[in-house]
């Protein structure tokens, strides 16, 4: 599953009409996300500067090092450099094929270096996030991308649940899950379009490790009596989604059991509240309430969700400081989380749709406690 031309032809039309309206020659791209999104050219970022241009008229053009020559994707213009660092700044190489095309009036994103529009600024540069915005709402195809990851997030979950055992190392249940998860994805999917990171991957923590949000799996054996968090992602087309649950190994005691309930309240009430017109900091804040308002407040280390897609987290973020209004079409996670310092963390993850009707969730895999006590 990826998407195809027509896809890209639409972007490129859609950020052409942008330049005319903004009197723009062209827009130059660096983030590779952006790249992909906009010409279907997915690479590996190393140290080697590249760049895509779409201009107001015309092919778009990639600028790569040479040893990206032979997978560019068709309809598009390509010209290359040897290797890096090279005797010419690379920026300055891309800067004199703007030139070279008389595209001196270029838009930019925001997230540009510093450097790099230092040298750049001889042109006139306007930088902007129209791309970023773009993202935000995703189309038919790329939903059904997502939807798709979503199931082999799900999958993720439940071989997780599978390995994990008193005994077993959170590094083994990580990367025999992930193991499996590819094999299905080789088997099931027609073509993979392989994308930094790889087609799935996660986060196993146990324990005292499972109160670090971001813990990396260790050497650390699984225990009977501790909370797990399954945490796992997938990538279809270069789409990503997640699913995460919070485990237990055995019966859980009545503090973890409460933890449990306040997150799992806290993420339903943060779900009912996705909708279409809805602001990302209101439905932050109705989700991160409910951990308030059970007395875990001192416990919350973070926001309810970001937003998911060719990148694990990007815009829109459902925090209090971003104001963005849901749109139909968006795709979030909704994960608050509970951790507890020496004792525990509880956090589970979905990724949810914007509708008009509601948020829908694309991954489904059982949360109640009954289902997740191993």
């Amino acid at each position: 599953m990826k998407l195809e031309a027509d896809f890209f032809k639409k972007k490129q039309d859609q950020i052409k009409e942008f330049l005319h309206s903004e009197e723009l020659h062209a827009l130059l791209l660096f983030d590779p996300p952006n790249i992909a999104y906009c010409t279907g050219f997915f690479h590996l970022q190393t140290e080697r500067p590249l760049a895509a241009v779409i201009p107001q008229e015309g092919n778009p053009l990639l600028l790569i090092p040479l040893l990206e020559i032979d997978h560019i994707p068709d309809g598009v213009d390509v010209e290359t450099y040897f290797d890096y660092p090279g005797k010419v700044n690379r920026i300055e190489w891309i800067k004199s094929h703007l030139k070279s095309r008389s595209l001196t009036k270029i838009g930019v994103e925001n997230s540009i270096s510093l450097s790099s529009y230092e040298i750049l600024s001889d042109l006139y540069v306007a930088c902007t996030d129209f791309i970023s915005t773009l993202r935000q709402v995703k189309e038919p195809e790329e939903i059904a991308l997502i939807s798709k990851a979503a199931e082999y997030a799900d999958y993720a979950v439940e071989r997780a649940l599978h390995y994990t055992k008193e005994g077993v190392t959170e590094f083994e249940i990580s990367e025999k899950t992930r193991m499996d998860v590819s094999e299905k994805m080789l088997e099931e999917l027609e073509e993979i379009v392989p994308v930094q990171g790889g087609l799935s991957g996660g986060l196993v923590c146990s324990g005292e490790n499972a109160a670090l949000p971001h813990a990396m799996p260790s050497s650390k054996k699984v225990k009977k009596g501790e909370s797990i968090i399954l945490s796992f992602g997938a990538g279809v087309g270069g789409y990503h989604a997640e699913s995460e649950r919070t485990a237990f190994v055995g019966t859980p005691s009545e503090k973890q059991k409460d933890a449990f309930e306040a997150m799992a309240e806290a993420q339903k009430t943060g779900g009912e509240a996705v909708k279409e017109g809805k602001k990302c900091c209101d439905v932050n804040e109705a989700c991160l309430a409910v951990i308030r308002e059970k007395g875990y407040e001192k416990y919350l280390r973070h926001r309810m969700g970001h937003g998911i897609g060719l990148q694990g987290h990007e815009p829109p973020w459902v925090e209090e400081g971003d104001e963005t209004v849901l749109k139909s079409g968006m795709t979030i996670s909704n994960e608050p989380g509970i951790y507890m310092p020496g004792f525990g963390g509880f956090r589970h993850s979905d990724t949810v749709l914007v509708t008009r009707e509601g948020g829908t969730s694309l991954t489904t895999y059982p949360k109640d406690v009954d289902a997740l006590i191993i």
